[in-house]
């Protein structure tokens, strides 16, 4: 499978949403949310400042806010550290941050670790039926989850029905969702399993749960 081939067919397509669109999809993946028992559960969320026509954040960000949840925003310091995660409120979303050299935008203060987090959302390009996702190719999030025991934080990727695909080849640092939203789909849990070092997903028999 060429990865760079779908990737920019990927990319491409998210770019012919409207803001409309991806207003609507953000509300129909917030719907699915808060009927869920980890998210009510959760009190530290790790969200995504949308850049490159992700599924936009504010709207989970304003429930979190409503819940008494704190959110966090990821920043990059050094790519050899991961990614780090800045606390902050709903009204710093609708700001313009600072843009970082790679394209995305970060907020400033102090971060803590990811291990700090009960979830963390994940952006993505694509994501397959075994939890296998696909990411902008910077690798960061891969980093900073490997440096961290699978179970916690949750690994869950917000994402637009047509990015669900069949399969994806993964590597030995890709490091997999636990679960991922989707407008229509609703929530896809992946069932875990260890095999070794290696964990392997494979999909529920009914993996719909909304």
């Amino acid at each position: 499978m060429n990865l760079l081939a779908l990737r920019n067919t990927m990319r491409k397509q998210r770019r012919t949403l409207t803001t409309q669109q991806q207003r609507q999809a953000a509300q129909a993946i917030v719907n699915h949310m808060r009927h869920l028992a980890w998210f009510k559960q959760a009190h530290h969320i790790g969200l995504y400042h949308a850049a490159f026509g992700e599924v936009p954040t504010h709207l989970i960000a304003q429930l979190c806010q409503k819940l008494g949840k704190k959110i966090y925003l990821p920043v990059i310091k050094r790519w050899a550290f991961g990614l780090k995660f800045v606390p902050v409120s709903v009204h710093v979303l609708t700001l313009r941050l600072a843009r970082h050299s790679l394209g995305m935008r970060q907020p400033s203060g102090r971060a803590v670790s990811v291990r700090q987090l009960d979830i963390v959302f994940l952006p993505l390009v694509a994501v397959d039926i075994k939890g296998t996702r696909l990411g902008m190719g910077g690798g960061f999030y891969d980093k900073t989850l490997s440096k961290v025991p699978f179970k916690k934080p949750l690994r869950i990727g917000l994402a637009y029905d047509f990015q669900y695909v069949e399969y994806l080849p993964r590597q030995p640092w890709d490091q997999p969702l636990h679960g991922c939203i989707f407008p229509q789909r609703g929530f896809i849990k992946f069932s875990a399993y260890k095999s070794g070092n290696e964990v392997l997903f494979k999909p529920l028999l009914n993996p719909l749960f909304v």
